[in-house]
């Protein structure tokens, strides 16, 4: 079902929606100006990735 999935093209989708949703809080809770391109998600990405990593260890009993 997801074969032809862009999963390079998902992800930039994902942090950019991240970026928005976070400028956004920010803009709400401490009145600042959101800076759209500023952020890197590089970290954020590998530490989820860990967390997907780590359940299908323990589900599966196996890597991905």
């Amino acid at each position: 079902m997801f074969a032809r999935t862009n999963r390079k093209e998902l992800g930039e989708t994902l942090d950019a929606l991240h970026e928005l949703v976070a400028g956004l809080l920010s803009l709400r809770q401490n009145g600042l100006k959101p800076e759209i391109g500023a952020r890197d998600f590089e970290r954020y990405n590998d530490q989820i990735k860990g967390y997907a990593h780590s359940v299908v260890r323990k589900v599966a009993n196996r890597d991905l």
